[in-house]
């Protein structure tokens, strides 16, 4: 089980017969304290990273926001803590998530990801 954050931090390893338990508040409350976030607004925690599956657990201050970026996988946005709108980079789509909401991407999207409020979210990537 991962309660505390370490740095460095290393993702777990998700293996045959494993399963990993993550504190998500407790870790959303350690990510916010860090001076990573409150010089600039964001950190970010990658939970599991494997073959199949990564996790990234982030957290942002309102008004913070990413480049417009694409991954070449699909994605799902996952909101725990405040509120977030996800764009896509020409203005057609924006959906604002607020906690327990979810949305999804196909592989390379162009997008932007806008804090709403201080949030916290996860970026679930399932590579082919």
């Amino acid at each position: 089980m991962t309660d505390e954050l370490v740095r460095p931090s290393e993702p777990r390893e998700l293996r045959e017969g494993t399963i990993e338990h993550f504190a998500l508040r407790r870790l959303v409350e350690q990510l916010m304290a860090e001076d990573t976030f409150v010089s600039t607004g964001r950190d970010a925690l990658t939970l599991v990273h494997a073959p199949t599956l990564s996790v990234v657990l982030t957290v942002a201050r309102r008004g913070t926001a990413c480049d417009v970026h694409q991954v070449p996988t699909a994605a799902l946005i996952v909101c725990l803590v405040g509120a977030i709108v996800v764009a896509r980079a020409d203005g057609d789509v924006a959906v604002h998530l607020e906690e327990g909401a979810a949305a999804g991407m196909a592989p390379d999207t162009l997008h932007v990801l806008r804090a709403e409020s201080d949030c916290a979210f996860l970026t679930v990537l399932a590579p082919p």
